[in-house]
């Protein structure tokens, strides 16, 4: 053991009030993160953008966004960066589902409807008649 490390876990002790539990190793943590710098409106444009174009990447939001920051002045973020603008919003940035079949339309998966055959027999065992079958006899 080195002469630091003795001195420095004194200090440590003597800093703690004598509670040995300040000797216990502590992670490595960053004592100060770095904030994220972003441009609300370049946010906003891209949540715009991703409402007019569904499904949109982030290359291809690159190049639109290319004309549009360098009008504004802003400082064109790289690909990576976009990707991760739309990564941390909590919806995605996504207004539509995230499955759409070649032609653009929702898959039962995205929305839920899919009928499994257990979903199947037991809606037919609630409803023994058959949906929309008048049940007062006439």
């Amino acid at each position: 053991m080195s002469r630091r490390t003795l001195y420095r876990w004194k200090a440590a002790l003597k800093a703690a009030g004598d509670n040995p539990a300040a000797l216990i190793p502590k992670p490595p943590i960053a004592k100060r993160k770095r904030g994220k710098n972003r441009d609300p409106q370049l946010v906003k444009h891209i949540r715009e953008l991703r409402t007019l174009y569904p499904n949109l990447g982030k290359e291809r939001l690159h190049r639109l966004l290319v004309p549009w920051c360098a009008e504004q002045g802003i400082t064109l973020p790289l690909v990576s960066t976009i990707g991760r603008i739309i990564a941390e919003a909590p919806d995605k940035m996504r207004l539509v589902p995230k499955r759409l079949d070649a032609r653009a339309r929702k898959t039962a998966a995205a929305t839920g409807t899919q009928n499994t055959k257990a979903q199947r027999a037991e809606s037919a065992a609630a409803d023994p008649l058959g949906a929309g079958h008048d049940r007062t006899g006439a």
